[in-house]
C-alpha cells in the first residue's frame, strides 16, 4: 500500500467509519472499492453537491416523499453521516426497542436464532446463505439480518417471493440498527400493499412470483423500447454471448445490484431508492 493510499485509508477511517453501525464490514466494502484514493475523492464530491444548510432544509420537512429538494438530494447521493437521518425521516420511523422486543418475543417465542438456522426466511425458493447476494455486513450483520427477516416474516405473513427485500436490508443495516431496519422494511411493506394500480412505480418490491415476472419482462421490454436507436446493438452482443437479457436484468434486479455496483454506487443508490420506488431500478439498468 501506497502512502497516499494509507493516509486516505486513515482518513476514511477516521472520518466516515463512525457513519456505519457495527454491523459494517470494511473489508467487504474493500472488495469493492478500487482504491481508498478513489474512494476519499468520490466522497468529498459527494460533500461539495449539498452543504449542512441543504440537510438542514430537506430533514426540516413534515413529508419527504413529496419533497423536490429530497428528490433532488437522493438523486445526487446522500452523505454518509446524514443517511440514517434521512432515511428515518423518509419513513417518519419512530419506535421503542420494547416494542420491538415484545414483538421478537411474540414471534420467536422463546427460539434462537440458532433454533431456527435452517429455517430462515428468504423470501426466495432458495435457502437464505443462496439467496443473500455479495454484502457489506459482518458476522453480527448477518445474524442481525437473519433476526429481521424473520420478524417481518412472522409479523406480515403474505410475502411469498420478494428476493430484492434481503438485499435492501442488508444495506439498510449499514446505517441503521436492527430495530430501526425493521421498522423502515415494515413501514415500506404496508405501504407497498396499500398502493393501487396507477402507483406501481412507488413500489418498492413485489411480493409474489408472478408479479417478480411481470416487473422483469417489463424493465426488459421498457429498455429494448428506449435502446432501439441508442444500445440496441449492445444488447445484441450480450444476447450472442448466451446471456439472455431477461436473465439478466432478473438477476441485477433481484440482487439489487450488489454483484455489478461498486459500494459507493450503490450506497448512493439506496437512498434514492428508497424515496421514489422500483423506477429507480428501471434508470439504473438502463
Amino acid at each position: 500500500m501506497t502512502d497516499d493510499e494509507s493516509r486516505k485509508r486513515e482518513e476514511f477511517n477516521t472520518k466516515y467509519l463512525p457513519c456505519f453501525t457495527e454491523y459494517f464490514s470494511q473489508a467487504q466494502m474493500e472488495k469493492k472499492i478500487i482504491s481508498y484514493v478513489y474512494l476519499i475523492e468520490e466522497l468529498h464530491k459527494l460533500e461539495i453537491t449539498s452543504n449542512e444548510s441543504t440537510y438542514k432544509h430537506v430533514l426540516s420537512k413534515k413529508v419527504l416523499l413529496t419533497s423536490k429538494n429530497a428528490k433532488n438530494l437522493c438523486r445526487s447521493g446522500v452523505q454518509f453521516k446524514h443517511m440514517k437521518n434521512v432515511i428515518l425521516k423518509m419513513f417518519n420511523v419512530d419506535f421503542s426497542k420494547e416494542d420491538y422486543e415484545n414483538k421478537k418475543k411474540d414471534v420467536f417465542k422463546g427460539r434462537s436464532l440458532s433454533d431456527l438456522e435452517d429455517q430462515i426466511p428468504s423470501f426466495t425458493d432458495k435457502t437464505f446463505e443462496e439467496s443473500l447476494p455479495f454484502h457489506y455486513l459482518n458476522e453480527k450483520g448477518i445474524n442481525a439480518l437473519k433476526e429481521v427477516v424473520w420478524l417481518l416474516n412472522g409479523v406480515l405473513p403474505k410475502i411469498e417471493y420478494s428476493p430484492t427485500l434481503l438485499s435492501v436490508a442488508s444495506l439498510l443495516l449499514l446505517f441503521l440498527s436492527k430495530e430501526e431496519t425493521y421498522e423502515v422494511l415494515r413501514n415500506i411493506i404496508e405501504s407497498d400493499q396499500n398502493l393501487n394500480e396507477l402507483n406501481k412505480l412507488r413500489w418498492h418490491f413485489r411480493y409474489t412470483l408472478i408479479e417478480n415476472v411481470k416487473l422483469d419482462l417489463s424493465i426488459k421490454t421498457c429498455i429494448l423500447d428506449l435502446s432501439k436507436d441508442n444500445t440496441g446493438n449492445h444488447f445484441k452482443l450480450i444476447e450472442d454471448m448466451g446471456l439472455p437479457m431477461y436473465d439478466l436484468v432478473k438477476d441485477m434486479r433481484e440482487t439489487f445490484f450488489l454483484d455489478y455496483v461498486n459500494f459507493l454506487g450503490i450506497v448512493k443508490f439506496l437512498p434514492f431508492f428508497l424515496l421514489e420506488g422500483v423506477k429507480g431500478i428501471y434508470r439504473i439498468i438502463y
